[in-house]
């Protein structure tokens, strides 16, 4: 009974993949895209940057509700930065993230009333099916620089 749109980038390597799957794509950026951030009551989005939040000024956000999903677990403080943000709702992955950001005597304004704990919503079906009798390796990147020597950029 929603309407639900997935906005995405056409050119991303994931449209097909994303469209075959049947989500209700949109192309960011496009007057789509713009007639559905305008007309919507809700985001939800791992994305807090200005290229979104703010896409049609310091308004953007007015008369919606926005979901911080996150791309991981929060470990630095991030209070700076996040305190300024318009978020109804912080997803938190682990029991201590939870508590660094809801709890009592921390840097950031958040609570219980906006911070839930709900792990990653995008590693749900993992286990569903996880192959126990086999041998796997998993590799995981990772954004945090004090845990690769180097990084390169080569093209």
């Amino acid at each position: 009974t929603q309407n639900i749109v997935f906005a995405l980038r056409k050119d991303s390597k994931d449209w097909d993949r994303l469209e075959k799957e049947g989500f209700n794509l949109v192309d960011f950026g496009t007057k789509e895209f713009e007639s559905a951030l305008k007309s919507c009551d809700k985001i939800i989005s791992s994305h807090i940057d200005g290229y979104l939040v703010e896409y049609f000024g310091k308004n953007t956000l007015d008369n919606k509700q926005f979901v911080f999903l996150q791309h991981g677990i929060t470990q630095n403080n991030l209070s700076n930065w996040l305190n300024n943000k318009q978020i109804d709702c912080f997803i938190t992955a682990t029991q201590k993230e939870y508590e660094s950001i809801a709890n009592d005597f921390n840097h950031y304004k958040f609570s219980n009333k906006e911070v839930v704990l709900t792990g990653f919503a995008r590693h749900d079906s993992l286990l569903e099916k996880n192959k126990t009798n086999t041998k796997q390796i998993l590799i995981m990147p990772t954004w945090r620089k004090n845990l690769v020597e180097t990084v390169s950029r080569s093209a």
